[in-house]
């Protein structure tokens, strides 16, 4: 019983981080949103699952953006 109880409240709090995520990640643009939720910790699978994209695609706007930052500061690293 103590381990269906857990696996019930594990259940819970994820529904209640993508809830968080998702609320602050609200009206940004895709982009932002996977840094947002990246720097919070999130891998991209997880980021992909919270915004209903896939990780691919959550890992090509991280990517692109830590590029962008590059070419703003004035080279690649």
């Amino acid at each position: 019983m103590l381990d269906q109880d857990c696996k019930h409240l594990s259940e819970k709090l994820d529904k209640l981080v993508r809830i968080v995520a998702l609320s602050v990640v609200v009206d940004r643009p895709r982009q932002e949103q996977c840094e947002l939720l990246s720097s919070a910790g999130l891998k991209p699978a997880e980021i992909a699952q919270i915004l209903g994209t896939t990780p691919n695609t959550v890992s090509v706007a991280l990517s692109t953006l830590k590029k962008q930052r590059q070419e703003a500061k004035g080279g690649k690293k």
